[in-house]
Formats: C-alpha cells, sequence, structure tokens
C-alpha cells in the first residue's frame, strides 16, 4: 500500500468532462425556469388603432387567468433546484481555477458557443517581454491547449463539489 494514492488521470478527466459536458444544457433549462412560463402564452398586440380595450385577445386573457394557480410537478420542481445546484458547483469550481485554466474551460464547455481547440488557440493570447523591453502577443499552439486543457480538467476535479457527494477523482489501484 503506497502512502500517497496517485490520481488516475484519464478517469479524473473523464469525469470532469461528463460534469462539464452537461453544463451548457442545465444552464438553459435553469435559465428557462427563472421565467415565468405564463408570461410566455400572451402575444403582442401590435396595432396602428388607438388604445382600447376592444383589441385585446380575450382567449388568451381567459387562458392566462386560468392557468395562473397552476404549479409545476414537486418532482419537475426538485429536479429544476438540482439542476440550479449542479451550474451553481460547476460555476464555483470554475471561479477557484488559475485565469488560464479557467478561459479553456469556459470556451470549452460553458460558453454558449462551442469552439473548436484552434479557435480557442487564436482567442487566448499570452503577453510577453521580449530583450527589448517591449510587449509582444504570442498565442498558444492547438498542442499546447489540448495540454492545458488536460491539466485543467484536474484542477477542475479537484475544485468540484457538491452536496450529493461526487467524486470525481478516481485514484489507481495499488496492487501487491
Amino acid at each position: 500500500m503506497a502512502l500517497v494514492e496517485r490520481i488516475d488521470e484519464k478517469a479524473t478527466r473523464n469525469n470532469a468532462r461528463g460534469v462539464l459536458s452537461e453544463y451548457r444544457s442545465l444552464k438553459r433549462r435553469v435559465s428557462g425556469s427563472v421565467i415565468d412560463p405564463y408570461s410566455l402564452i400572451k402575444s403582442q398586440e401590435i396595432t396602428d388603432m388607438p388604445m382600447h380595450h376592444s383589441n385585446q385577445n380575450g382567449v388568451e386573457k381567459t387562458m392566462i387567468h386560468k392557468l395562473r394557480f397552476v404549479r409545476p410537478s414537486a418532482e419537475k420542481a426538485r429536479q429544476e433546484a438540482e439542476n440550479q445546484i449542479k451550474v451553481a458547483c460547476i460555476d464555483r469550481a470554475l471561479n477557484v481555477l488559475s485565469d488560464v485554466s479557467r478561459d479553456v474551460l469556459k470556451l470549452t464547455y460553458t460558453d454558449p458557443n462551442k469552439y473548436t481547440r484552434s479557435q480557442i488557440a487564436g482567442k487566448l493570447k499570452v503577453y510577453s517581454v521580449n530583450e527589448f523591453g517591449e510587449h509582444e502577443v504570442r498565442f498558444y499552439s492547438v498542442q499546447g491547449i489540448q495540454v492545458l486543457k488536460d491539466k485543467a480538467l484536474i484542477e477542475f476535479a479537484e475544485a468540484y463539489s457538491d452536496p450529493y457527494g461526487t467524486e470525481l477523482i478516481e485514484y489507481e489501484t495499488v496492487e501487491n
């Protein structure tokens, strides 16, 4: 038995990818649940006529009035609360990462737009000072982005915790 268990990096990265890959859909569901569903029923009235109550949609008004006390099922409410907690846990874990790791993971998994490694390489910049004291901008290579992403996934797995006891870090089995 070893004194310090070694992290199985491949399995840990896969666990972190699994959690992060759900982020976009969870975020859409969470932001959609904040909107009152019955406010979406009412259509806009566009008219060039003077304001008068007769140009309201009576059927819509009746439907909204009848549906005002309808509540989501307990299962749906529980699922929405669970989604909000998962999104908050992912956001909290991302906020404690280094700037480069956070940027790589956000562009890869949490940004509403999906970016390829080459697009991420074009977006991430490194500033350095040359021998003449001038600031230069350098970009990461596509292979460099993959290395950064692998390190960032391990960092994320270390930082992630949720109230459900999900453990992203897996350890190698030690054989005697």
